[in-house]
């Protein structure tokens, strides 16, 4: 129906408009390396369309062991890490890895 289709395009919208303040926060300005960390599913595509659009490099992830591999061979290279999914943060705050919600940001 015409609402079901308004409401899905104000809810990408959303998402947009969280990418663009994420991407705009000193937290990741400052990152030697941002990191997308999630299932390759709908909401992580509009994450990386749209930082391949702005031409914002990014390195994407789906299990916890490589992201941490890289990041342990990264040294003292700063990072942020973007995700979504509630089980993701809680693996990421488990294990003292800085992230982002994207959901906090819309």
């Amino acid at each position: 129906t015409l609402n079901y289709i308004a409401n899905s395009y104000n809810y990408i919208k959303n998402i947009e408009t969280g990418i663009m303040d994420i991407i705009s926060t000193e937290e990741v300005k400052n990152a030697d390396h941002i990191y997308i960390f999630g299932d390759a599913d709908e909401v992580q595509e509009l994450i990386t369309n749209k930082l391949t659009h702005l031409n914002i490099n990014y390195t994407r992830y789906d299990t916890i062991e490589s992201l941490m591999n890289t990041i342990n061979n990264n040294g003292n290279e700063t990072h942020i890490t973007i995700t979504w999914d509630t089980e993701n943060i809680d693996n990421l705050t488990k294990n003292n890895i800085p992230h982002i919600n994207i959901f906090k940001h819309f």
